[in-house]
């Protein structure tokens, strides 16, 4: 039986949060970036960021520091109920500053350099600290902007999903169509947990969702390849990463993913599938870091196009949460 985690009873120094990494992709591929460590299966508390989230933190804890490249979890806006500066000793919000304004994500290196800036304060490394990553979650890395459809970084306004440029109408019969054999497998699962996606490319009528763009323009196969090099590109800078830390690591993740698994996609919400369930729980020992914070930390990089605005709105945060697909 695999066993729960009970993430703050866990003893941890440095909690690394992979978002949405699935185990067995993550067993596939650990050993390339991360040569020492002790791997099990988990089974995380939620399928999807938000459920995790409040199944994981529901006190107030003095001794964590969190880190985040991803918007729900915010230092100071309400998202879901839940507000993350309630509940940790100081919440660094990299999302804010840090987005990609063409892929629509914090970038893997950039969340690393940015982690490496906070972990300089004494004040933090005195305290349990959780780095939390967005990939291997979606948008994926190495489609670039080829599929449309993810938050500019223009966080002060609704920027939306950008769908497929058309000239062309949709005709009233093929909407009706579409309207009527939606209605018959709506409730079904014979087409997946999205219905609605498999029909519109069907019957060639324009994607709502970023997701759903993806797989019009890709397949299956294609999806899967592009989460394996999100997962490798963020496994290369936790290595990065590692390097500078002491103590007790654990490398794990809030929930898995669905990849066209019986026409299943994402991760949907109150679902005990083990493909979103298990999760990894990697633990590395390391009495000293390999690296001193003394040597340059920064990659040589572009910096990403981001809105420097100075803070963000509860409403301005959950539009963003929109255009990722978190928030309906």
């Amino acid at each position: 039986m695999v066993k729960q985690i009970d993430i703050v009873n866990e003893k941890w120094n440095y909690l690394i949060v992979l978002d949405a990494c699935r185990y067995d992709y993550f067993e596939r591929h650990w050993k390339t970036y991360l040569k020492d460590g002790t791997l099990e299966c988990r089974q995380s508390v939620g399928s999807c960021t938000n459920e995790w989230r409040d199944q994981s933190f529901p006190g107030r804890y003095e001794d964590i520091v969190y880190i985040s490249a991803n918007p729900q979890i915010s230092s100071s806006a309400e998202i879901y109920g839940y507000c993350a500066g309630d509940h940790f000793s100081k919440v660094i919000d990299v999302w804010e500053n840090n987005w990609d304004k063409e892929i629509g994500t914090v970038l893997p290196g950039i969340m690393t350099d940015e982690t490496l800036k906070v972990l300089q304060d004494d004040n933090v490394n005195n305290k349990r600290v959780i780095i939390h990553y967005l990939q291997p979650h979606a948008p994926y890395i190495s489609l670039g902007t080829s599929v449309k459809g993810h938050a500019t970084g223009d966080l002060t306004q609704r920027t939306g999903f950008i769908k497929p440029s058309s000239k062309s109408k949709v005709s009233a019969i093929k909407k009706a169509l579409y309207d009527m054999t939606y209605k018959i497998f709506k409730d079904t699962h014979f087409l997946g947990n999205h219905p609605d996606w498999k029909l519109r490319k069907f019957f060639k009528l324009p994607p709502k969702t970023p997701m759903e763009h993806l797989l019009q323009k890709h397949s299956v196969q294609e999806l899967r390849n592009a989460y394996s090099e999100n997962l490798t590109a963020v496994l290369k800078e936790v290595s990065r990463l590692v390097e500078y830390l002491s103590g007790r690591i654990v490398i794990t993740s809030d929930h898995g993913e669905f990849l066209g698994e019986d026409n299943y996609f994402s991760h949907p919400q109150n679902c005990d599938h083990p493909i979103v369930r298990n999760v990894p729980w990697l633990e590395i020992t390391q009495d000293k870091p390999v690296a001193s914070f003394k040597k340059e930390t920064s990659r040589e990089a572009s910096s990403p196009k981001t809105d420097q605005s100075d803070k963000l709105t509860e409403e301005a945060i959950i539009e963003r949460l929109r255009d990722l697909g978190y928030h309906s």
